[in-house]
């Protein structure tokens, strides 16, 4: 009776011990890398330049880092999986020349390294019957998934209207714990921060960032009045110089064209006025203008006006033209 009651004692503690030390953890990288929306922003005001980012992962994924005291079982083992993502710690600039930083609400990963953020998805939960590892090298598919609490802040000092291409440094990965390990014996989860370091960065070959300033002209309307003429004057013609006021709220380039409705002799900036006619330019000499803002300012632009007739026609008179403004 004492043996048999000794052998059945270490037959259960045996099992105990074996089940409480039954883990798997192991880090995949996606062989496509995973991808961010394209971007597009239309400056028009001083606040910052913010946008959400989606992060597309997932499918074809190759084994990275494997830690393990698990063999092929039918036993049920708990566990979770969950995503790693990595980037830059505060401000950085882009091979473009955008000053940016990429910031998450994520939770933070509990091991962190100098230089860089790295941060976890929600952990899911899940049950595996018939479990077995995979070692680096090893391949599986997984489903698709979007991760979205993510957002890009851009410098607005450095964000000089135009299309940029732009290489945005996040790095992911994606985690299988199988048993929960917790660490305890190295290894594992506690360094995919540093193995992350050395991963390609996402791609974001297809992304261009669009920024665009917004620009106004003072006024709807800008009224050229050439009070009274007499016909000496205006058979020599008589010029009169209006302003026009341009306020861009981000740095640009801006290209003015002056036109009329009803050209005279096939000059765009040739305009009918009464009897006579009203030739309108910029003090180059010529109807189109470009104006470069190095920041956010206004601008004065002189716009001359010369009345010019052969036919002395009493009365008051009018005419048009259309200025207009095209920001780059």
């Amino acid at each position: 009776m004492r043996i048999f009651f000794l052998s059945l004692c270490l037959l259960f503690c045996g099992f105990v011990q074996a089940g409480d030390l039954r883990y798997c953890n192991m880090l995949w990288g996606n062989d496509f890398k995973p991808m961010v929306d394209p971007l597009f922003f239309n400056i028009e005001t001083n606040a910052p330049i913010v946008t959400p980012l989606k992060i597309h992962t997932g499918g074809n994924s190759t084994i990275l880092d494997t830690r393990a005291n698990l063999f092929a079982t039918g036993v049920l083992i708990w566990g979770h999986d969950r995503y790693w993502f990595q980037f830059p710690d505060g401000w950085f600039t882009d091979p473009s020349g955008l000053r940016m930083r990429i910031t998450s609400t994520y939770e933070d990963a509990k091991v962190q390294i100098a230089g860089v953020r790295t941060v976890v998805t929600p952990q899911r939960r899940h049950t595996w019957g018939t479990v077995s590892c995979f070692w680096p090298g090893d391949k599986w598919t997984f489903s698709k998934d979007t991760w979205d609490r993510f957002q890009l802040e851009i410098d607005k000092t450095t964000a000089f209207p135009g299309v940029h291409t732009v290489q945005l440094p996040i790095k992911s990965a994606f985690e299988e714990n199988k048993g929960d390990y917790d660490g305890h014996a190295g290894g594992g989860w506690k360094t995919y921060p540093s193995l992350m370091a050395s991963m390609s960065s996402i791609d974001t070959s297809g992304v261009k960032i669009e920024i665009r300033a917004s620009c106004a002209i003072s006024s709807p309307s800008i009224d050229v009045d050439m009070k009274t003429i007499n016909a000496q004057d205006a058979i020599a013609g008589v010029k009169k110089d209006v302003a026009a006021r341009i306020t861009c709220s981000a740095p640009a380039n801006v290209q003015l064209e002056i036109t009329g409705s009803d050209y005279v002799d096939g000059v765009k900036n040739k305009v009918n006025c009464g009897s006579g006619t009203c030739t309108l330019n910029f003090p180059s000499g010529k109807p189109d203008e470009k104006l470069t803002f190095n920041q956010a300012d206004t601008q004065t632009i002189k716009i001359e006006t010369l009345f010019k007739t052969n036919k002395i026609t009493p009365g008051v008179f009018n005419g048009s033209a259309v200025l207009r403004m095209n920001v780059l």
